[in-house]
C-alpha cells in the first residue's frame, strides 16, 4: 500500500493506482474528457489536472496518468487547478464549439465566456475513438494522421480498413461527433447502417444520412456485429477494463449484438 494525502484526506492506495483512481474511490470529483474506465489512460485533454507537492515546490499533473507514490500530497481544487482547467476548456470549446459534452462541462465549471476565436472544427483529438477501436475492438481501423495543424483522425488512405467491423463504437464514444455517418458510402462508412441498408432494431433513428444522431443499435448481417450510434437517452458509456478477463459490455453501453458476436473482444477472433 502507498500512503498519500489528497485534499487533506489520508489514504492508503494500492500500488499502481493513479491519482484519479483514488479520487474516484473517495468520491472527489475531477473532470475528465479523454479518460474512460475501460480504456488505457492517455492524459491528452489535460482537464483532469491536479496540483501535487507542498509549499512552493508544487506542479500540475494529469491525474489519470500520474501514479501514486509514498507521501504524495494532492490538491484537486486549488485556484491554480481551477484556472488551468478553465483555460484548457476554453481552448477546447474554441476548437469545437458545437460539442454538447464541452458545453455541459463549461456549465458545470462555471465557464460562461470563451476568449478565443472559434475554429469550428469537429475534432478535439481526445483519442477515445482510436483507443476504443484498438483496445476494445482489436481492429486498429482508425488512427491519427499528419502533425500540427493538419492532425486528424482517419482511416488508412481515407478508405475503410479491412479490419473495420462497422461496429460504430468509435462514433458512440466520440464527445465531438467528428466521426459521422456520411450516408451510403461503402468507402468510409463506420456504423454499418447505410452500408448494409438494414432496418433498425429500434425506433430512435432519424434518416439514412444522419443515423449517427440517434440510432441505438442494428443487426449487421454482413459482419455479424451490431452497429452502435450515440443515443441522447444514454448518459454514460462504461466498458470493462482492457486487461479484464470479462470482455462483455455492461448494460449501460448498448452493444448486445456486438458482445455476443463471434470473435468480439478476443485476439485473432478466438474466444
Amino acid at each position: 500500500m502507498t500512503h498519500i494525502t489528497i485534499d487533506g484526506i489520508d489514504f492508503d492506495a494500492s500500488k499502481g493506482s493513479t491519482i484519479l483512481d483514488v479520487a474516484k474511490f473517495l468520491g472527489l470529483e475531477i473532470p475528465t474528457l479523454c479518460y474512460d474506465e475501460g480504456l488505457s489512460a492517455w492524459g491528452g485533454c489535460r482537464l483532469c489536472l491536479v496540483e501535487i507537492g507542498t509549499g512552493k515546490r508544487t506542479r500540475l499533473v494529469s491525474s489519470c496518468t500520474y501514479p501514486v507514490e509514498e507521501g504524495l500530497v494532492v490538491r484537486t481544487a486549488t485556484k491554480r487547478v481551477i484556472d488551468a482547467r478553465k483555460m484548457v476548456l476554453e481552448l477546447l470549446i474554441a476548437q469545437c464549439p458545437t460539442s454538447k459534452t464541452l458545453q455541459d462541462m463549461a456549465a458545470k465549471m462555471g465557464l460562461d465566456k470563451v476568449r478565443f476565436k472559434p475554429k469550428w472544427e469537429d475534432c478535439i483529438y481526445c483519442g477515445l475513438c482510436v483507443r476504443m477501436c484498438e483496445e476494445q475492438m482489436n481492429a486498429k481501423a482508425i488512427g491519427f494522421a499528419n502533425r500540427g495543424e493538419k492532425l486528424k483522425i482517419t482511416t488508412p488512405f481515407n478508405i475503410n480498413s479491412e479490419d473495420c467491423r462497422k461496429c460504430g463504437a468509435c462514433i458512440y464514444i466520440c464527445p465531438a461527433c467528428t466521426l459521422r455517418c456520411d450516408g451510403p458510402n461503402p468507402e468510409n462508412v463506420l456504423c454499418g447502417r447505410c452500408y448494409n441498408d438494414l432496418q433498425p432494431t429500434c425506433l430512435d433513428v432519424s434518416d439514412d444520412y444522419n443515423c449517427w444522431m440517434g440510432l441505438k443499435y442494428l443487426n449487421v448481417e454482413s459482419t455479424g456485429f451490431g452497429a452502435v450510434c450515440p443515443s441522447p437517452h444514454i448518459e454514460a458509456s462504461f466498458i470493462t477494463p482492457p486487461n479484464s478477463s470479462r470482455r462483455s459490455k455492461s448494460s449501460s453501453l448498448p452493444l448486445p449484438d456486438i458482445q455476443n458476436a463471434p470473435g468480439y473482444g478476443c485476439e485473432n477472433g478466438v474466444r
